[in-house]
């Protein structure tokens, strides 16, 4: 068995992708001798997860951290580092504070004496930093582990002067809901700022040698990745049952919560491949930040690297991506599977009382209102059961032909309820029995194309 691993910069639950993968064997779509695993770098920086991929190749082959460490990789190796994946499409990270000041842009933030912040080589320590230069002030920054940052915050409660960046979107979705003392504030939500807005903050990344020679494996990880992340999208109850066991004193209806605020701030992208304008914006971001001024010469190299190196793969993985998002038919939202059940349960509501009204009077257009609503109500339900369970999602004829061909059953069953002469029942017992049999053919032959 072969062992590759994927390097996280930390647990995190923004990282939730990778952890449905594992829990659900997303994953196997990897060759059967392939194994992978996940594990957190060594140092919990996004540098340390860059690191571990470019000085270890024979067993790391992806690392998920903060992509602009590409542009300053020093690594004399052959191969270079590249990313081919978005997982986080915009800046996770709340100033978080007692609400001294009201802020409302990142040279607000620069009023604090103090910002609490995660190690160097983190994008933590790049916004901190950028706050302060923002304002033409002299970054004064303390740097703590990752999850320290609110034990931090706490240790300076009584001191108005300073701010902790945190990204934990449990604890901050906690604080808003349940902070009635007001201990804590959120002063500004990052990702509003024009700054950091709709910017790749957390990639895949694999190295050159690994697209020459492995180019099967990562096909396989980048249509597992995009199928969780669309389950993330859509607040898929999976994902909430992975984020409340993964991580501590986080129950089910608090991991709801935070995922929900997850994609309200449109974290998790919809499509995870990397455009050309948000991996420039994220150089020129990650460039000012480490206070090295932005050049036309270096934009045009940023572009270029994009063209040379990123484009070509994305161009390459269109079909993992694709594969991604059609390979379950069960990927719907919550929110449609209740109103599908809403649906079903007001028919036959109606039906019920149609029923009893119907008992009293016989009439033809009263058994009409009787059966109506339960035909459609569970003709709708149980038409997207049956779209789910053959993977007719990814055949859209055959989704249409199926619709169709439901219509016109549920049509005649509904017409069959008034009285006709002997010859047209007959021909709509006809028409009935052909519509199912073609019914039966497209479910078979739908299944037979999706197995090819």
């Amino acid at each position: 068995m072969r062992e590759i691993e994927i390097v996280q910069m930390a647990s995190h639950f923004l990282y939730l992708p990778l952890y449905v993968c594992q829990e659900y064997n997303f994953f196997d779509l990897l060759p059967p001798n392939v194994k992978v695993n996940v594990r957190s770098s060594v140092e919990r920086t996004d540098e340390g997860a860059l690191d571990d991929l470019m000085s270890n190749p024979e067993k790391v082959k992806f690392a998920v951290c903060d992509p602009s460490g590409v542009l300053y990789d020093n690594n004399k190796a052959s191969f270079r580092p590249i990313p081919i994946m978005a997982l986080v499409n915009n800046t996770a990270f709340w100033a978080v504070n007692h609400g001294k000041y009201n802020s409302r842009t990142l040279q607000d933030l620069a009023r604090y004496d103090k910002i609490i912040a995660f190690k160097k080589g983190t994008t933590s320590y790049e916004i901190a930093n950028r706050i302060y230069t923002s304002a033409n002030k002299k970054p004064n920054i303390k740097s703590v582990g990752s999850k320290q940052e609110l034990v931090a915050l706490r240790e300076h409660s009584d001191d108005d002067s300073v701010l902790v960046l945190s990204n934990d979107i449990v604890w901050i979705d906690a604080l808003v809901k349940e902070n009635k003392d007001q201990e804590f504030r959120i002063d500004l939500d990052i990702s509003n700022t024009p700054e950091y807005h709709n910017i790749l903050t957390t990639a895949l990344l694999t190295r050159s040698d690994v697209i020459e020679q492995d180019f099967d494996i990562i096909e396989a990880i980048v249509a597992a990745l995009q199928k969780a992340i669309t389950l993330c999208v859509f607040d898929d109850e999976r994902v909430v049952k992975v984020a409340s066991r993964r991580f501590e004193n986080t129950h089910e209806e608090l991991a709801s919560s935070a995922l929900q605020r997850a994609n309200e701030s449109s974290l998790f992208p919809a499509s995870a491949k990397i455009t050309k304008a948000q991996w420039v914006k994220k150089c020129i971001v990650s460039s000012d930040a480490r206070n090295k001024k932005v050049t036309n010469d270096q934009i045009l190299q940023f572009e270029a690297f994009y063209e040379e190196k990123i484009k070509p793969i994305s161009i390459r993985l269109d079909n993992a991506f694709k594969r991604g998002v059609n390979t379950d038919g069960s990927i719907i939202s919550n929110k449609k599977e209740k109103l599908l059940l809403g649906v079903l349960t007001g028919s036959i509501a109606l039906a019920l009382i149609g029923l009893l009204v119907s008992v009293s009077i016989n009439k033809a257009y009263l058994k009409v209102f009787t059966f109506v609503p339960a035909v459609i109500g569970a003709g709708i339900y149980i038409s997207e059961k049956i779209i789910d369970y053959f993977d007719l999602r990814q055949n859209l004829t055959f989704c249409y032909i199926h619709y169709s061909l439901f219509s016109v059953i549920a049509s005649i069953l509904i017409i069959s309820l008034f009285p006709f002469s002997e010859s047209f029942s007959q021909l709509l017992v006809t028409v009935l029995s052909i519509s199912f049999a073609s019914e039966l053919f497209v479910l078979n032959l739908s299944r037979h194309v999706n197995e090819k």
